[in-house]
């Protein structure tokens, strides 16, 4: 399970036993006691301390992989949002006027499906990387 961890896994399914010599049901003999929990969470603590880094950027709480801080290429790698077409005052951002492309400098692209039918402030032109300023909170 460990392994599952390391390549993203965020949901784990644990049997948990007080007493798992006691009981005749093959669950309980294969469960985990207060001990093994204990030392299931510390590897996940630091599997995901060795993971993720987590960084300030433009006021922004960004995580990265230890390879892309090593590399140091977090702006030319990772994408933001921009428009496709312009989009008047009032309207909402939808599918069709959005896309994600090089380099980070608005919102990040993970965030695509958060921006989706959000109202904008302002006109905006095609071609524009999306700030966080364009939406009305």
């Amino acid at each position: 399970m460990i392994k599952a961890i390391e390549f993203g896994a965020q949901i784990i399914e644990k049997h948990y036993s007080l007493n798992p010599e006691r009981k005749t049901f093959r669950d309980h003999q294969i469960s985990c006691t207060n001990e093994d929990i204990s030392k299931f969470f510390e590897k996940i603590k630091k599997i995901n301390k060795i993971k993720r880094y987590k960084i300030k950027i433009k006021s922004q709480d960004k995580f990265i992989s230890s390879s892309e801080k090593k590399q140091n290429n977090l702006y030319s790698f990772r994408r933001s949002l921009y428009l496709k077409k312009d989009i008047k005052k009032g309207e909402k951002i939808s599918l069709k006027k959005l896309t994600s492309l090089r380099p980070l400098e608005g919102i990040c692209a993970s965030n695509f499906f958060k921006i989706i039918g959000k109202k904008v402030n302002q006109n905006i032109k095609s071609g524009s990387v999306l700030k966080k300023s364009y939406f009305k909170d």
